[in-house]
């Protein structure tokens, strides 16, 4: 779980949604609903959608955090070394996130895909539009502030995060913690705290590079 690990898997994730014009995230919400309420059938992509929760459930955010091309674009942003712009109190980013799940289930069961507009689909197929100027600007965006789509706008995070709060692995703290609270200030979705919920926790790796005491932190069961 080193930081350049993390890097390197979200550049061949971006390249990957890139070639094959599939950001995954966060359109397939839709599709979820109508397959719950019977309008159509079970796809692919919502089986994906549903082995990506039970990933979540075992081993934390790691698809959100460098496997899905949308995240691991926006985690290649921020880490452009600009003053970045912090969110308080953090709890703001999950209540959007939570208004826009419901907007969007509630567009879904008017078999309208409010997410759409996001552009994303735009984006990774290269395709000129005003959806990929919305786009474009979003990663623009996570340029200054963590994870914008992750964290405001992908309905999908609400469900992972709800998995995540239980997963098996996470992060953890070992007894040769020093309290230096390192991690604590660099972590840029704030959650690494000690009695912090660790369902926002995206595996970046800025927590284990700046810890001091190589075994203080784990990602463990």
């Amino acid at each position: 779980m080193t930081r350049q690990r993390v890097l390197l898997a979200a550049g061949l994730a971006t390249l990957a949604g890139f070639v094959f014009s599939a950001p995954i995230m966060p359109l397939e919400l839709g599709g979820l609903v109508n397959a719950i309420t019977g309008v159509s059938a079970l796809n692919a992509g919502i089986v994906v959608i549903c082995g990506i929760i039970a990933l979540t459930l075992v081993l934390g955010r790691i698809f959100c955090g460098t496997l899905c091309p949308v995240g691991s674009l926006q985690e290649l942003a921020y880490a452009v070394p600009v003053k970045k712009i912090v969110i308080r109190p953090k709890e703001i980013p999950e209540l959007v996130r939570l208004a826009v799940f419901v907007a969007t289930v509630a567009a879904a069961l008017s078999l309208v895909d409010l997410m759409a507009s996001t552009g994303l689909y735009d984006l990774f197929s290269l395709t000129l539009s005003a959806s990929f100027v919305v786009a474009a600007g979003i990663v623009l965006m996570s340029v200054f502030l963590y994870r914008p789509v992750c964290r405001f706008i992908c309905p999908f995070g609400v469900l992972f995060s709800v998995f995540a709060e239980f997963s098996v692995f996470r992060l953890r703290r070992n007894a040769t913690c020093i309290s230096c609270r390192k991690c604590e200030k660099i972590c840029p979705a704030r959650t690494a705290g000690e009695q912090d919920s660790k369902r926002e926790c995206y595996l970046c790796g800025r927590c284990t590079s700046v810890c001091p005491v190589r075994t203080a932190l784990s990602y463990r069961r």
